[in-house]
C-alpha cells in the first residue's frame, strides 16, 4: 500500500484517527465524541463526523443510534479468522510469486533481502515464548526451506 497525504482535512482526520485505532492509542471500545475529537484535533466537527462514518463503514469504529461512535473490538474468533485469511491470502501470495522470474541484480531484491531478515526476526520473536523446543525448532527449520 502506498502512503499518501491525505487532501482534504477530514481525510487528514480519518488517517490520523485511523493510525491511532490500529496503533492502539484508541482502545477497544472507548467512546468517540465528535466534539471532544474535534478539540483534540483543533478541527469543526464536520470533518470529524465524515472520518468516523467512514471508519465504522470499515469496521473499525462502531456507530450506534443516539450512543455516537466507539472504537471496534476484535473477538479471539475473529482475530483468529483474520489470521488464517491473511496466512491464506499471502500463501496465495506466495505461490504467484514462485512463478515470477527475478533477476539477481536488482533493487527489488536487495530490498526483499532486507525485508527477509526482518521477517525471519518478526517470526522468531512470536515463537520466542512458545514452549515448546520442538515446535520452534520445526518452525526454524521451515524458515531455513522457504
Amino acid at each position: 500500500m502506498e502512503d499518501t497525504a491525505p487532501t482534504t482535512l477530514s481525510g487528514a482526520v480519518y488517517a490520523r484517527l485511523r493510525q491511532e485505532i490500529v496503533e492502539g492509542v484508541l482502545q477497544p471500545g472507548g467512546k468517540l465524541q465528535i466534539a471532544i475529537v474535534s478539540a483534540r484535533y483543533g478541527v469543526t466537527s464536520t470533518p470529524v463526523r465524515e472520518a468516523l462514518s467512514q471508519l465504522a463503514s470499515e469496521g473499525l469504529v462502531l456507530r450506534r443510534e443516539q450512543c455516537g461512535f466507539s472504537v471496534a473490538g476484535t473477538s479471539s474468533a475473529e482475530l483468529q479468522e483474520l489470521t488464517q485469511t491473511r496466512c491464506w491470502v499471502e500463501e496465495t501470495a506466495l505461490h504467484r510469486l514462485s512463478h515470477v522470474k527475478r533477476s539477481t541484480d536488482s533493487p527489488v531484491l536487495r530490498e526483499s533481502v532486507a525485508w527477509e531478515s526482518a521477517h525471519r526476526a518478526f517470526h522468531r520473536a512470536l515463537l520466542a515464548t512458545c514452549p515448546s523446543r520442538f515446535l520452534t525448532a520445526f518452525c526454524a527449520q521451515l524458515s531455513d526451506h522457504a
